[in-house]
């Protein structure tokens, strides 16, 4: 069965509505990752503690700057973690799903009203 592509693109100006709109705060950080650092799922789901050092995260041979207003998330993330774990695990200790980063995108594209039916 073949899925119809959603169009997932937003305004500046809405970005901050997006990733207010939920009340979890890991995500709100999935958010953050995918609408400020502009990152894919994919990249969010391996991204590792250790890719992180210094302001700027490694991923896919790219250097993406970490803003200071979003280092907080960071440390708050890692506090208390092995460097070898993955940035976002699921409730079993998994690494996450990219199904779940979708659900948590479209939830909140709806609680916000920005998206919409095709």
């Amino acid at each position: 069965m073949k899925y119809k592509k959603i169009n997932y693109k937003i305004e500046k100006n809405e970005i901050e509505k997006v990733v207010n709109s939920t009340e979890n705060e890991k995500h709100r950080f999935i958010l953050t990752l995918l609408y400020k650092l502009k990152l894919s799922t994919g990249m969010i789901i391996n991204l590792k503690i250790k890719d992180i050092r210094n302001n700027i995260m490694y991923c896919r041979g790219r250097r993406i700057y970490i803003p200071d207003s979003l280092m907080h998330d960071f440390y708050e993330h890692t506090l208390n973690r092995d460097k070898n774990e993955y940035l976002l695990k699921s409730n079993r200790d998994k690494k996450y799903n990219i199904r779940s980063i979708q659900e948590i995108r479209k939830k909140a594209l709806k609680k916000c009203r920005l998206l919409k039916k095709a």
